[in-house]
């Protein structure tokens, strides 16, 4: 045989060889960049149902319950009293959505911090405890600048996690 022949064909085993070595690494390097996404792509859905999962718990420990509403001796002032009757403590209760009035024109209420010089406004009192824990009651004072007047009302109570109660009463 031939020297330039095996020469020949040592340069393309050698290429040969080279373009393997280069395919294998790619390859290798793709399938391990797969594997770092597929790898995040499950922690994060993992994460995601954790929280839902931890949403859907808080929201199922959680159950107010309108218990009574009337007006007070003022004509521009509701009360209202709601009842933790859930298995969880309750926070952030001025954050809660307050619907009120007459049963076929009602609106939200903005809570007075969020209120400012307007009306209707509501504010809050825990009646039997420091916060609003399982049994506790909350008196909503719901006051506006001008006297409610006499008819059936609605008011609606929606707290931060959504979980709400709703009560017609008369006037």
């Amino acid at each position: 045989v031939n020297k330039s022949v095996r020469v020949g064909r040592r340069a393309r085993d050698d290429a040969l060889d080279n373009w393997l070595l280069v395919h294998n690494l790619v390859e290798h390097t793709f399938a391990a960049h797969l594997e770092l996404a597929y790898r995040d792509e499950v922690n994060r859905s993992s994460q995601a149902m954790v929280s839902m999962g931890e949403t859907i718990d808080e929201r199922m420990k959680s159950r107010v319950s309108i218990l009574h509403a009337a007006n007070a001796t003022d004509p521009k002032v509701v009360y209202v009293w709601v009842k933790n009757v859930g298995s969880a403590r309750i926070d952030s209760v001025d954050e809660s959505d307050l619907f009120f009035g007459e049963e076929s024109d009602f609106w939200r209420v903005p809570y007075v911090g969020d209120a400012g010089d307007d009306y209707p406004r509501w504010e809050y009192v825990i009646e039997n405890d420091s916060e609003w824990s399982v049994g506790a009651t909350v008196k909503i004072t719901v006051t506006d600048d001008t006297d409610f007047g006499s008819g059936t009302y609605y008011v609606k109570l929606v707290i931060p996690n959504g979980v709400s109660d709703e009560y017609y009463f008369s006037m």
